[in-house]
Parts: structure tokens; sequence; C-alpha cells
């Protein structure tokens, strides 16, 4: 027999499901320079017979999916990536360092318990989430070193995650860290939220999946983590 469902329970089956995702609205931070997402309400109850919205939307708006599109020319478009991309066993590494910018290096990752062994999705908690609402979380973000990079995509990781919202500095014109990962067909999956609650060295399956928009090079994504009981 199915088990009730009750949607204000994070448990299931002695597994905890944390939500990794910022709310999208018309309040949301926004890249300097873009437009805020902006909802539209088509008819509304009790005057028409349903309610039903229509949004506009920056496809990189709070916690979201690039695609190799995103920066490769001719490069996979986000509804052409398989979906085993955005799911699997993560490695969550916690910058302990205050975000000012810089590099996280590769000697700082591979010393600590965020190792790769038999997980294939990395994820980097660079601390910024404490930014939030200030003018330089959009500055002040680490990213990791093109040696850090390189070391991932020669382990296999089939996705990286981060709560940054780049992983270029900001100001880049190349966004070489970008098209090191794209250009091998690991989608890179920004602004996660709540990174902060998954323990160092703690087992746990993500997920971050995209909606299917057909030759876009990016998607809005719902983000998560299962803990292991």
């Amino acid at each position: 027999m199915q088990k009730n469902f009750n949607p204000d329970e994070t448990k299931y089956e002695n597994r905890q499901l944390v939500d990794l995702t910022y709310p999208i609205s018309p309040a949301s931070q926004v890249w300097p320079g873009e437009e805020k997402p902006e909802f539209e309400a088509v008819t509304s109850l009790p005057e028409d017979p349903a309610n039903v919205s229509r949004i506009h939307l920056n496809l990189h708006s709070e916690t979201h999916i690039d695609s190799p599109r995103h920066f490769v020319r001719g490069g996979t478009t986000i509804d052409e990536m398989p979906i085993g991309r955005f799911f699997g066993r993560a490695a969550v590494y916690h910058h302990p360092k205050e975000p000012h910018g810089g590099e996280v290096q590769l000697e700082e990752v591979r010393n600590t318990e965020a190792n790769l062994h038999g997980k294939s999705i990395f994820l980097l908690d660079s601390g910024l989430e404490k930014l939030r609402g200030q003018d330089n979380y959009f500055k002040d973000f680490p990213v990791p070193s093109e040696e850090l990079l390189d070391w991932l995509l020669e382990s296999g990781i089939s996705c990286y995650g981060t709560d940054a919202p780049s992983i270029d500095p900001f100001g880049s014109e190349s966004h070489e860290r970008h098209r090191q990962l794209l250009k091998n067909e690991v989608p890179v999956i920004e602004n996660l939220a709540g990174l902060g609650r998954i323990g160092s060295g703690e087992d746990v399956l993500f997920f971050a999946f995209p909606l299917k928009l057909k030759g876009l090079e990016a998607s809005p994504c719902r983000a998560g983590a299962i803990k292991a009981p």
C-alpha cells in the first residue's frame, strides 16, 4: 500500500530532503544591469474561470543551469542535455574564508573531505549566501581556479554547482571557466541556496532539473539534496 504523502514533512523513507533553490519573483536579485523577473496575471479568480499567469524572465535568474550553448557556439542546448547529468552523489566543499573574491585553489579542495571518490557532482559553498541583498554579492564571490576545474574534469564530474552567481570573476570578458566546463559538456548550476546545511563529507544525492526549453542555453531549476539516513 502506498504511504500517505505529507507535503509538510521534509523526510521520506528516513532521508531528509533539503531545498537548495532561491525563489524567483519580481523582487529577485539579478545580475547588475539585467531586468528583474516580471509576473503578469492573464486571468484571475473570481472574475475569471481560473488563475492564469505569464512571466518575463532572464533564464539566468536566481538558481539556474547553464548548458554548453551559453558560451560554446553550436553547443548543446539545455533540452538536449541528458537528464542524468543533473542527478548523482555530490561532494560539497565549504570554503572557510569570508567571501572577498579571489580563487579557490586545487590544494584547498583536494586536502579536505570534499573528495570525489564515487561521486559525480561537485558543489562549491563559497559562503556567499551571507551577502544576499548587498551590492557586493555580485562582486565578492570566489571562483574556482582553472587548475581545480582541470582536476574536476579529469575526475569525470557530470555537473558543477555553486552558490555564487557566476564561476567567472565579475567583469570577466573571456569567461574562461565557463568555457572550460561547458566545452566538455559539464553543465554549470549557479545561485544555489543553503549549501551550508550539508555537512563536510556528508553522503548526499543531489538533483537540479531544468525546464526542457527547446534550443535555449539555460533554464531555471529546482535544486535539492537527499541526505542519507
